[in-house]
């Protein structure tokens, strides 16, 4: 994509110039001889600036049609295949989440896990049966790759904690389960004294930096799971697993 668009701003640069340079030939005030016509350092800063407006408007148009591309083509896929290839789509990719190579690719194109991370919310259009089972298949991916991976781990805060602690506060068919593996995910963090220590500095998140946010989340947390074990309230995690949660 970056050659791509290197490419496009290179072509739009040599069209403006040979335009400039036919124009300028072609002005009868202007002597030329068979030597090679150069611009003046002047007439380069114009075409310059002509240039970063074409780019502009040439990559917004590409970017209007992509979403359109993309529109068009969610919209062609119905809900039945949509579920049928998830599962599989989810599972070459914890495959290759395993792998140290592959991981590094996935950050280059998403530093903050964003994608991971969205597939263990409530999203609309999955029915309850495949919306728990996407949940929780991302959110063991989640889990695994940051607490084995230190390096990622570290990487990726400290926007990644705050995000962490969102699917704490998500609802809907497989939320408890989800809570199971992101507690996993940020005992790793808790844990860690360096990620912790990012965590702390991150001004952006007022006194005592993102850890105040943390604690007082996952007290609310485990308040609900207490909760739902004291009024014995239905839940899809078994007994054990809220406790385990509640302990993390």
């Amino acid at each position: 994509q970056v050659e791509d668009e290197l490419e496009m701003e290179e072509q739009i640069f040599k069209k403006l110039e040979a335009e400039a340079i036919a124009k300028a030939k072609a002005d009868p005030m202007v002597k030329t001889s068979n030597r090679v016509f150069r611009l003046s350092p002047y007439e380069v800063d114009q075409i310059k600036i002509r240039a970063d407006q074409a780019i502009k408007v040439a990559k917004a148009k590409q970017k209007a049609e992509l979403e359109a591309t993309r529109e068009h083509s969610t919209n062609l896929m119905d809900e039945a295949t949509r579920d049928r290839l998830m599962r599989p789509l989810i599972g070459a990719l914890s495959v290759l989440m395993v792998d140290k190579v592959p991981r590094t690719r996935l950050l280059l194109n998403d530093p903050g896990l964003n994608v991971l991370i969205k597939m263990c919310k409530k999203l609309r259009g999955y029915s309850d049966k495949y919306q728990r089972e996407r949940r929780m298949e991302s959110g063991v991916m989640l889990a695994n790759v940051i607490t084995r991976d230190a390096e990622l781990r570290l990487s990726i805060l400290p926007a990644a904690a705050m995000k962490l602690l969102d699917l704490l506060k998500e609802r809907g068919p497989g939320s408890t389960e989800t809570y199971h593996y992101v507690s996993a995910a940020l005992q790793a963090y808790v844990l860690d004294p360096e990620a912790m220590k990012i965590v702390s500095d991150d001004e952006s998140q007022g006194p005592g930096g993102g850890i105040v946010k943390i604690f007082i989340q996952c007290l609310e947390t485990m308040s609900e799971l207490i909760y739902k074990l004291e009024h014995f309230i239905k839940d899809t995690m078994d007994t054990d697993q809220i406790i385990e949660v509640c302990e993390r």
